[in-house]
């Protein structure tokens, strides 16, 4: 019996430091969560800069279709004033980096909230072109311009690292998104109550 204690004590800290800091927790991980939500249908472009194929574009776009999210357009070679840094209400661009890129990223999503509802009104998707071909990376930051945050959950497509990440999309249904969009927009009504 003290064996099997003192085994478990040597063997813990190992145990503990095979997952990264942020995977470090207790208790089981909890699904995604959304900050900012959409009260209309996106339009996604695709700016004509990023060497990207559609078929690579709309295989992404389908794995949250599947999910059950719909986009009122999809418009490809785009060179519109959206792809030039100023994208329009209800658009998601997908673009080239821009000013202030942290290259040690694989890409980055910007959103534009309106803070007095957390409705989102535009989403700038940033992706350096030798990761355009890489699995997950833009199905996961079409999930951050559709409003989906992090998660700790290994093997899930919101998990913050690439190397910890899969398909895992469990809790990103497009029922629960509206589910916690109806909740975050109650709260939003309830704070301008009692203020």
């Amino acid at each position: 019996m003290k064996l099997k204690y003192i085994t478990l004590l040597l063997l813990s800290p190992l145990l503990v430091a095979s997952y990264g800091p942020e995977d470090a927790m207790f208790g089981p991980p909890s699904y995604p969560d959304i900050s900012s939500y959409w009260k209309i249908t996106p339009i996604v472009k695709v700016c004509k800069v990023l060497p990207i194929s559609n078929s690579r574009v709309e295989r992404a776009l389908d794995y949250w279709r599947r999910l059950g999210y719909t986009f009122e357009a999809v418009i490809y070679d785009d060179e519109s004033i959206s792809c030039a840094g100023r994208p329009l209400f209800g658009e998601i661009v997908i673009t080239i980096p821009g000013q202030g890129f942290d290259y040690d990223n694989i890409a980055l999503t910007r959103r534009s909230v309106n803070k007095n509802m957390n409705m989102l009104l535009y989403a700038e998707i940033h992706m350096q072109p030798k990761y355009i071909t890489k699995e997950r990376v833009l199905e996961h930051e079409i999930g951050h311009a559709l409003g989906w945050d992090h998660t700790a959950r290994r093997y899930h497509l919101m998990h913050r690292t690439w190397d910890h990440g899969g398909h895992d999309s469990t809790g990103l249904d497009n029922k629960r998104y509206k589910e916690l969009s109806e909740e975050l927009s109650e709260e939003l009504s309830e704070e301008s109550v009692t203020e």
